[in-house]
């Protein structure tokens, strides 16, 4: 966590270099002159300026006015704003990575993260790439220190996991990466309580979820993906056989048939009895492709047509 006290006992130090107190001028006077801007137009020089001024003072480790910094870029990040400030935004979200010591970023990831972590969901294709790239190379290196942000991570890149996305194999491979970096247990623990408490990305969860079963091996054999806590798993797959989306309710009956099948269920009584409940549910959408994959679990067969693990929007 940010420690305030720690920083000003280094700034003060530092203060004592006229350069530092120069550097620590100027950032005021620049990240103050976004106060002033009517118009996005006006952004991207002072972003230009402010990122040529990080990089002129590169041996400075600690940033000068790091919480207003860190709130100009997130601002600069905004939905409204064009892709032109997303990608100056990105440049300068890079110099401040670039300078910054790799405590100070595993310390305050989240100060550094609550801008960027939104941007994904909604930034045009050409800004995904930059903005995967920064993740590799900036935030996936910091290991396990990833874990107090990996609720906000999975939010963040789970939506380029649709199979639409130009960009859906290098999230799925940054995923993994992220799942190696935190552990999988914990990573999977993670996804599970996402996919219950966010709608919104529950086909993109199970799309990786199904991308990550190898349906040549039991679960008994990749139980990583059941995570830590079989109660988060159960109230997971509760939730998205509730769903009101039909795709994910399909891509939940799939990993039910994959890993779950009845004739081999490793799940006791009351865990199986409110799985049955929540699948009998789906029957009342009277869909002929949800209750072929219903039966087929039902009953330990393989659905005649039945699409594959990570495709939401195949043919039923």
């Amino acid at each position: 966590m940010l420690n305030p006290f720690e920083d000003e006992s280094s700034i003060r130090a530092l203060e004592k270099e006229r350069r530092y107190r120069n550097y620590s001028s100027d950032m005021e006077k620049i990240l103050r002159q976004f106060e002033n801007t009517s118009d996005w137009a006006d952004t991207i020089p002072l972003l230009v300026r402010l990122t040529k001024t990080i990089i002129a003072n590169r041996q400075y480790e600690l940033i000068p006015h790091k919480l207003m910094l860190c709130k100009r870029l997130a601002q600069c990040l905004h939905q409204n704003m064009p892709s032109g400030v997303h990608e100056k935004t990105l440049e300068c979200y890079s110099a401040v990575f670039s300078c910054v010591q790799r405590t100070d970023l595993k310390c305050n990831l989240h100060l550094y993260l609550f801008g960027l972590l939104p941007l994904f969901a909604y930034c045009g294709s050409t800004i995904r790439l930059p903005l995967i790239s920064l993740y590799e190379e900036f935030v996936l290196p910091l290991g396990p220190a990833l874990r107090p942000c990996l609720p906000g991570l999975l939010l963040a890149l789970l939506p380029g996991m649709e199979e639409t996305s130009d960009h859906v194999d290098r999230v799925g491979q940054l995923l993994r990466s992220i799942s190696k970096a935190v552990s999988p247990p914990v990573f999977f623990t993670g996804l599970w309580r996402v996919l219950s408490d966010s709608p919104s990305v529950r086909l993109t969860g199970l799309n990786f979820v199904l991308a990550c079963y190898d349906k040549r091996k039991s679960l008994d054999d990749q139980d990583d993906l059941m995570g830590q806590v079989l109660g988060n798993l159960m109230d997971s797959l509760c939730a998205v056989l509730a769903d009101h989306n039909t795709l994910v309710q399909r891509q939940a009956l799939e990993f039910l048939l994959n890993a779950f099948p009845l004739s081999a269920s490793r799940l006791g009584s009351d865990d199986l009895a409110r799985l049955c409940a929540a699948a009998f549910n789906i029957l009342l959408k009277r869909d002929a492709s949800l209750n072929r994959r219903f039966y087929a679990w039902l009953l330990g067969n393989s659905p005649s047509g039945g699409g594959g693990g990570g495709g939401g929007g195949g043919g039923g």
